[in-house]
């Protein structure tokens, strides 16, 4: 009996450490899309890291996907949480959260608890709200960098640093000036927003952009850069 007893243990011992899976890996996760559009493409997109500053419906949909994607995000937004996003009209953050109700009714149910835990903090800005969210979104990718400064309070240099810059909700001065900085160093900046039913998006994608436009069924153009080429300036004037 107790010779059968040990054998059972170590079975379900063995058992109970496989029940925790194998890790993990890139090849498993981006599988579909390596199949796609091939693994060398995979490798560029995972070496480029997106700026989102001033997180809005769209742009956090854009967020959502591209980090699902395998491609890293950062985040620039300043703005006092809840307030400045709980007009938001959607994102991957729960009503609750974006109205900030959450860890007010959390906060009345422990405190009916004796010797309950002390509630977490409230994030004080958008960007650290946003934070745990994103890297929950793709634990593969190194994080979620956030900077927490006003936006008119970061130099134009941490912008410049980014591959490409989604934006929303800027004032036309601070848009020109992020634009100007990003697009300087050769990199992309798109400001994006919606109106209820209708969006708008406007891309400086810089002088040297190269694109093959489509011609039909599996067909596309030579190599041609944008001609004539609107600076992000030029459109807002």
């Amino acid at each position: 009996k107790t010779s059968k007893t040990k054998k059972s243990k170590k079975a379900m011992s063995s058992e109970s450490k496989g029940t925790a899976g194998p890790k993990r890996v890139e090849s498993d996760v981006y599988d579909r899309q390596i199949r796609l559009w091939g693994a060398d493409a995979q490798r560029k997109m995972a070496s480029v890291r997106v700026l989102y500053v001033h997180m809005s419906g769209v742009s956090s949909e854009i967020l959502k996907n591209l980090v699902l994607a395998g491609i890293r995000a950062a985040i620039c937004d300043g703005r006092p949480y809840p307030s400045a996003i709980a007009s938001m009209p959607s994102s991957f953050l729960p009503a609750a959260e974006r109205s900030g109700t959450e860890n007010d009714a959390s906060a009345d149910d422990a405190g009916k608890e004796e010797g309950a835990p002390a509630k977490k903090a409230r994030p004080a800005t958008v960007a650290s709200a946003m934070q745990p969210h994103v890297v929950e979104l793709n634990p593969l990718l190194d994080g979620c960098e956030i900077n927490e400064s006003l936006v008119e309070d970061v130099p134009d240099e941490y912008f410049a640093q980014f591959g490409i810059v989604v934006a929303s909700h800027l004032s036309a001065e601070q848009a020109k000036r992020i634009a100007r900085a990003t697009v300087g160093a050769g990199n992309n900046f798109i400001l994006v927003d919606t109106f209820g039913l209708e969006g708008c998006a406007l891309l400086d994608l810089g002088p040297e952009h190269q694109f093959r436009k489509e011609m039909g069924k599996d067909k596309l153009s030579d190599v041609m850069k944008i001609d004539p080429y609107f600076s992000f300036a030029d459109m807002m004037d």
